[in-house]
């Protein structure tokens, strides 16, 4: 009996030492199954972020590559400036700058929701006076910057911050780069041509230098058809009144009607262009109801003593006189409703009191497109 009992005791241990054997190489494999796949997601993850970095890394010295080589290109011959029949020179830089495009544009995924929104951008041929012509070269310029804008700063919410601090420079560098083109056009003293001539130049390089920026989100594809908007909540009357620039705090606009036209002045109370104002002939496109302005004029307002100017505090003027230092002026001026706050944000050295002013204007604001009032965010 105990012989028995002994046997069967023998097998229940030994039972108990196989279970635990095995229990124990099952844990093991679990545990080297759960060891390699967890290195294998962080090499995956590591792999990853090399590999994304260095996308970045390459997409921005793609950027500094094209965007030095189109300079190259239109400050050979200003090519972009050409408004007649064109020389060999020329002819040669215009093919040259549009391969240079099909080079860039191929290295975007057709689909990709940018790239759709800007090619469904179209240039207007319908135009009959040179008025319209300057409307529709504006609108135009201005529906690139748009596209520009905001792939910006979808660009800065999705990329790494060092990688966006990179491009950030980069683009005040370019910006910098078309303020110095800019004189090349004013030296051209082109008159009128200007505001056709000048719109369609920048509307040039915003569209490239969006096509060299596309590629920082290429995987965006285009998840809905792309039209141009229409802006159907701007209205004429908006326009109408005055404004108060918060940028500077120097600045006011006043626009009233004048005819078929608006009449747009700008006065500055008080900086280093004190008494000058601008003073523009603005036309309303019910299409994007923006306001497009020509014959603008600079204009010196200085006080006369006997017929003469004053310098200085020497007495009582007569009055005042209006010496128009530079003609032909242009600009585009655009309303932008419930964006005050994104503007004060947007707004670099603004030293007011940001609440306040959200409380006290409309939340509203004019965009104008001017090198003068390139910071300028007037509001009413």
């Amino acid at each position: 009996m105990n012989n028995l009992k002994n046997i069967f005791n023998n097998k229940i241990n030994t039972f108990v030492i196989i279970f635990t054997i095995i229990i124990f190489i099952t844990s093991c494999c679990i545990n080297i199954h759960r060891y390699n796949t967890k290195m294998a997601n962080q090499k995956n993850i590591l792999e990853k972020t090399e590999s994304q970095e260095l996308n970045y890394k390459e997409i921005f010295d793609d950027v500094e590559f094209y965007q030095a080589k189109y300079w190259e290109i239109i400050k050979r011959n200003n090519v972009l400036l050409v408004l007649g029949d064109m020389n060999n020179d020329q002819i040669t830089d215009s093919a040259e700058l549009s391969a240079l495009f099909t080079v860039v544009e191929n290295k975007i995924k057709k689909d990709n929701y940018y790239f759709s929104k800007l090619k469904n951008i179209q240039k207007k041929d319908n135009a009959e006076t040179q008025i319209e012509m300057s409307m529709d070269a504006e609108a135009y310029n201005n529906s690139i910057d748009e596209v520009l804008n905001e792939l910006y700063k979808d660009i800065k919410n999705t990329i790494p911050t060092d990688d966006f601090e990179k491009l950030k420079q980069s683009e005040i560098k370019w910006l910098k780069d078309i303020e110095t083109y800019k004189k090349v056009i004013d030296n051209k003293q082109l008159g009128t041509i200007g505001g056709i001539v000048y719109p369609y130049t920048i509307a040039n390089m915003r569209e490239f230098r969006t096509l060299l920026l596309i590629p920082y989100l290429k995987n965006k594809p285009n998840s809905k058809p792309s039209k141009n908007q229409i802006n159907t909540n701007i209205q004429k009357s908006d326009y109408l009144g005055n404004w108060e620039d918060l940028y500077s705090q120097r600045a006011t606009l006043h626009i009233s009607n004048l005819g078929d036209y608006l009449k747009a002045e700008i006065n500055w109370s008080s900086s280093a262009v004190e008494n000058t104002k601008w003073v523009f002939e603005c036309k309303y496109n019910k299409e994007n109801g923006n306001l497009s302005c020509e014959n603008g004029e600079e204009i010196e307002t200085y006080p006369v003593v006997n017929g003469k100017r004053v310098y200085g505090a020497a007495g009582e003027p007569d009055g005042y006189m209006d010496n128009t230092v530079k003609s032909n002026l242009t600009a585009t001026i655009s309303i932008k409703k419930g964006n005050l706050k994104e503007a004060l944000d947007n707004l670099e050295g603004y030293i007011g009191d940001k609440d306040e002013a959200l409380k006290f204007y409309k939340n509203m604001t004019l965009k104008i497109n001017s090198t003068d009032l390139s910071k300028c965010v007037f509001v009413k």
